[in-house]
């Protein structure tokens, strides 16, 4: 009997099922199986493990190991974890990858093209005004990056109609993109550049790559977008650039430190509180709840005792003329969901809230 291949993730068994039946199916003589159905005899035979985002003290507990496969494109924080002397690590080069995130690059250059922050602005206050129209040959696209990645969003994007310009350590060359390289070859794309889109590894050398002095660089005006790791830009100085106007908008796919379900629940108990302040007051609220942020308030007819639709929709129509959306749902229409983003400011978060309360005052007093 082969040894066994190990597979490794932190996913939910649900996830992880799709993946070991394509590994079985694509490896018919061997036994590939999941670490935590491994006997202990099994793990110290174990020599090679496929992991995808996996914990980095199980692989550290295969004593056997020789070689990692990396499922996933991005390696550097499994390198980052384990010791020096571990096996070596290879990763995963696929098309069906590189398409996607082909696909997002242009999807939000598009974004910033078309610039829909603006009219997004406009929208939450009610203006309409037109903006001049800039064509996509107007407008240059630095890709700090020529990887895989770099290099298939740098054809989508040229081929959309964009002056495409790309950067890299070394020399590269891409038909129908200006290339640099090195330092001096970074600062003269950024100058040049109206949308800069970050593709980098995360590495001791571009940890904090864009930092005050090189987002200065960018032209004045420009826009940021950011597909790889966060600590790639340093956090305070992006703010700065955007609170300056040097930068008038940036697109994150992650950042250093997200902390997500804390914020989720701060917000929760934000609104939790705020609601269960006027419950006293207001009889018709039988009941709140939902966990961190996923939160809704259900309304019932105080004489009748029974779910009350039309109070549930006076609220929302108090709440829109105001400038809030609410959603109304359930079986009855009688609840409202809150589906705020969970990285919405604490400004318009109190904003939202006030209006949400006086617009429950006003439903009982129509």
């Amino acid at each position: 009997m082969p040894p066994v291949i190990a597979f490794l993730s932190r996913m939910s068994a649900d996830y992880q099922r799709p993946y070991l039946d394509a590994l079985r199916a694509a490896l018919p003589g061997e036994i590939v199986a999941p670490l935590a159905e491994l006997s202990a005899s099994q793990r110290e035979q174990v020599s090679v493990a496929i992991v995808a985002n996996p914990d980095p003290a199980d692989l550290t507990a295969l004593t056997g190991l020789r070689w990692i496969q990396s499922l996933w494109a991005g390696v550097e924080s499994l390198i980052a974890a384990l010791p020096s002397d571990s096996p070596p690590i290879t990763r995963l080069i696929d098309p069906e990858m590189s398409r996607t995130m082909a696909e997002a690059v242009l999807a939000w250059t598009y974004y910033l093209q078309r610039d829909m922050p603006r009219y997004a602005r406009q929208q939450t206050q009610r203006v309409w005004l037109q903006h001049a129209y800039r064509k996509p040959s107007q407008t240059t696209v630095g890709l700090l990056g020529l990887g895989e990645l770099g290099q298939a969003a740098a054809v989508r994007l040229r081929d959309a109609g964009f002056v495409v310009h790309g950067w890299s350590r070394s020399p590269k060359t891409l038909d129908g993109v200006e290339t640099y390289a090195r330092d001096d070859g970074l600062c003269a794309m950024l100058s040049a550049s109206d949308i800069v889109v970050s593709l980098i590894p995360l590495t001791a050398q571009t940890r904090g790559m864009l930092d005050a002095e090189r987002l200065g660089r960018i032209k004045p005006g420009a826009s940021l977008i950011n597909f790889s790791r966060g600590p790639v830009i340093v956090a305070s100085d992006l703010l700065d650039a955007l609170d300056r106007g040097h930068l008038t908008h940036a697109v994150l796919d992650v950042i250093e430190e997200e902390k997500l379900c804390d914020r989720a629940n701060t917000l929760g108990a934000r609104l939790k509180q705020r609601l269960e302040a006027i419950r006293d007051e207001t009889p018709e609220i039988v009941d709140i709840r939902g966990p961190g942020f996923m939160n809704a308030v259900e309304f019932n007819d105080v004489k009748k005792g029974l779910p009350s639709a039309e109070f549930a929709n006076a609220v929302r129509l108090k709440a829109l003329d105001k400038g809030l959306i609410l959603l109304t749902c359930g079986v009855y229409s009688n609840v409202i969901r809150f589906l705020a983003p969970i990285t919405i400011q604490d400004g318009v978060m109190t904003e939202a809230l006030d209006i949400l309360e006086s617009s429950i005052k006003d439903a009982r007093g129509a």
